[in-house]
């Protein structure tokens, strides 16, 4: 799972690796120039609010609609789930990680 999520930040150019002796994973992008949604958008292939895959019964009152119904609420909740995680960076998580840590 890891090896996945580290391949997927750096198709985002958030990270590279380096081989050899002392290489390791590193951030390509300062941590306080990458948000949490950055992250997010990068590892994140589904949206937060999946519809349904299959196509409704369209003799359902309720299948038929139901995906309009709620499509425009799904699209603000996720508006509004990426605005809060791009409020934080990844410097901000890590101070705050040495300050609880104290």
């Amino acid at each position: 799972m890891i090896r996945r999520l580290l391949a997927l930040l750096r198709k985002a150019k958030l990270v590279a690796s380096q081989g050899g002796p002392g290489g390791g994973w590193h951030l390509v992008v300062p941590a306080g120039r990458i948000t949490l949604r950055d992250v997010y958008r990068a590892v994140e292939l589904d949206p937060l609010f999946a519809l349904h895959a299959s196509t409704p019964n369209p003799r359902c009152s309720v299948g038929r609609t139901i995906q309009e119904a709620v499509s425009g609420h799904y699209y603000k909740a996720q508006l509004a789930v990426e605005k809060e995680l791009e409020r934080t960076t990844i410097q901000d998580l890590l101070e705050r990680v040495n300050a609880l840590a104290r």
